[in-house]
């Protein structure tokens, strides 16, 4: 045993109701556990609580038992721009060794044989300010696991990560558990992915446990007990098939391998619409932005972030923009936003005003309320409020709020705006499935043109009415989801990696089954 809470409850020191309650939960040594549920359901709150210098202020109940010393247990968070506090990668490797006291000799051991490990020898002296997201969060996992913990935490640690930078982090978890056998607890949304690497599943709901089994049968309940939009889409086809839980693209692969129950399902035509769609026309309306031949570059830097870049945007599209980390999706939404300047190119804006939500929406809160940062004159103020669940937490400081909830404020404050265009920089990452389709729904009732930079490539998939690549500071591929995504490899939805070699055309579920429910 690694860690146990027992009969645990927290309530923090300004809350009114508790954030954990009657928590009961083993963490074995040498397993990975992940903890999923609703935005807001305790799953930041239980990690912090096992790490004591970060545990939270407020009331306890019940009892924690973890590892001993401080250095034995290690967090990663969300966002790499935090974690790393130093100008250079091996000052950052070495800082928290430095704080925990290890010898200088045994310091420079254990950097030798982890970068070593990570692969990490070609950056080693470079600043942290040049990396890409994948390289600061490896970094940052680099920098735990040389303490050698006996517990990692990872709070929600690819929700910020491009899809091959999430897949080597992941990966270099899974080896790191399978080698030196350290507790992995995880807190994560996107199952698709963490799922697969996991012994066990946890499901919260309003800071309780509901259910805690193997992956597979955490899966089950979630299916079985009506919460589908927990589920990962492969498990979620499988069970649909034949009552199994398959958990990778490769397991499907060779268990459907012959693709009969495609037609055994009632499968409809290829070009059905989907039920989430609302696809709306983007020429009923003239460009609400046209850039042509783009370039962009930062002050110092030789280099363009973008280069000859051209795209349009109409009045009630959706538009998501896809590519690595670094790729310059923030740079052109800033640039929408009026923030950057383009260095050259023609570039035409009709909007009389412009909605923004930056990456980090800490930067956006200015008032000690949630309401103080809302139109509350807005006639549909408390209807919205209430359909993104805020409206229990108006009175709330924006910062003693959890991650998902302050990008529900800041969205409610931004359609409460009634902007003509709307630009949106990793707005679900922290979201639950739950608050994405509403999150969606919202956005398709608007007029505006809304272009969203995006790791999320389920909800892209899904909701976009056109999908974007950018690649080498231009838009490299431009076109409806389906045809973006059926042509792409890495950048594409679980389910179509898993069905790649048994019917190209499935992205969605739905591509599998047919549209009527």
């Amino acid at each position: 045993m690694t860690a146990e809470f027992k009969k645990f409850g927290f309530t923090y020191a300004l809350g009114d109701h508790p954030a954990l309650k009657n928590i009961d939960l083993t963490f074995q040594t040498g397993e990975i556990v992940s903890v999923c549920g609703p935005s807001g359901s305790g799953k930041t709150t239980l990690l912090r609580c096992m790490k004591r210098a970060i545990s939270p202020a407020g009331s306890y109940e019940g009892e924690f038992a973890g590892p001993k010393r401080e250095s034995d247990t290690a967090i990663v968070f969300q966002n790499p721009e935090t974690q790393l506090v130093l100008p250079s990668v091996i000052n950052d490797l070495a800082f928290q060794m430095e704080n925990h006291g290890v010898e200088p000799v045994l310091m420079k051991k254990r950097m030798s044989e982890t970068v070593g490990y990570f692969g990490l020898e070609d950056i080693l002296h470079a600043k942290t300010e040049t990396l890409s997201g994948g390289q600061k969060q490896l970094t940052s996992l680099c920098a735990a696991l040389m303490c050698e913990p006996k517990l990692l935490l990872l709070d929600e640690p690819v929700s910020q990560l491009d899809p091959l930078a999430g897949a080597a982090f992941l990966e270099a978890v899974r080896r790191a558990n399978a080698d030196f056998g350290v507790t992995v607890v995880l807190s994560e949304h996107r199952l698709d992915e963490c799922a697969a690497i996991s012994d066990r599943i946890v499901y919260m709901e309003d800071g309780a446990v509901l259910f805690a089994g193997k992956a597979d049968e955490t899966i089950r309940f979630l299916y079985e007990s009506g919460r589908v939009p927990f589920v990962p889409e492969i498990p979620s086809v499988s069970m649909r098939i034949d009552g199994r839980v398959i958990l990778t693209p490769r397991g499907f692969m060779q268990s459907y391998k012959n693709g009969n129950f495609l037609k055994k399902t009632g499968r409809e035509a290829d070009g059905a619409e989907r039920k989430s769609g609302k696809r709306r026309d983007k020429n009923k309306k003239d460009a609400a932005v046209s850039y042509s031949e783009i370039v962009f570059h930062y002050p110092g830097k030789p280099s363009p972030v973008l280069n000859r870049l051209t795209i349009n945007l109409h009045g009630g599209e959706i538009v998501c923009l896809v590519g690595g980390n670094g790729c310059g999706k923030s740079t052109l939404l800033k640039m929408i936003a009026g923030i950057n300047k383009p260095y050259s190119g023609r570039a035409r804006v009709n909007a009389k005003k412009i909605g923004y939500m930056p990456q980090h929406v800490r930067d956006y809160f200015s008032s000690d309320s949630v309401r103080g940062e809302m139109d509350e004159a807005n006639p549909r103020f408390m209807e919205l409020a209430s359909r993104l669940k805020v409206d229990g937490i108006l009175d709330k400081n924006p910062f003693d709020i959890s991650g998902g909830e302050q990008q529900k404020v800041v969205f409610l404050s931004i359609l409460l705006g009634n902007p003509d265009i709307i630009a949106l920089d990793e707005p679900t990452k922290g979201m639950d499935p739950e608050t994405k389709r509403t999150f969606a729904e919202l956005l398709h009732e608007t007029d505006a043109a809304v272009i969203i930079a995006t790791h999320d490539i389920g909800f892209a998939a899904r909701y976009a009415g056109r999908c974007a690549m950018l690649f080498d500071g231009e838009i490299a591929y431009f076109g409806e989801p389906r045809d973006f995504f059926r042509g792409s490899s890495h950048y594409t939805t679980a389910l179509h990696k898993a069905f790649r070699h048994i019917d190209e055309t499935v992205v969605l579920p739905e591509d599998a089954f047919g549209y009527d429910g």
